[in-house]
């Protein structure tokens, strides 16, 4: 499920001029901000990528398509069981990793549980 905006506000108001994602963080931007950023460009890659459609995604993520519009324009945080099912329904992860990059792209079959 989608955080709304509350204490922390929206991940867009973290960017200067509201460029989100693509802009610059804020110096005083909410953790957190950077990383629905990273989550969104990733989002996005894979969609212009594969050419699969919001609504095509949504459907198989078992999510309602507002949720990731919202992803998308920085509108929502998005909590970590949302964040699982989109990458699962995606096939590819869009959290970034240890290093603080994206990993964009297929799973490893070691990822997907094979050997």
């Amino acid at each position: 499920m989608p955080r709304r905006s509350g204490d922390i506000g929206k991940p867009v108001d973290a960017f200067v001029g509201g460029r989100f994602p693509d802009g610059r963080l804020r110096k005083n931007a909410p953790v957190g901000a950077a990383e629905m950023a990273t989550v969104a460009r990733g989002l996005r890659t894979h969609l212009d990528e594969t050419g699969v459609p919001i609504r095509t995604l949504a459907e198989r993520a078992g999510l309602d398509r507002t949720t990731i519009h919202g992803l998308l324009a920085g509108r929502v945080y998005v909590d970590v069981v949302t964040l699982a099912r989109l990458e699962h329904a995606a096939g590819c992860r869009f959290w970034p990793d240890d290093r603080g990059t994206r990993r964009h792209g297929r799973a490893s079959r070691q990822e997907r549980g094979g050997s």
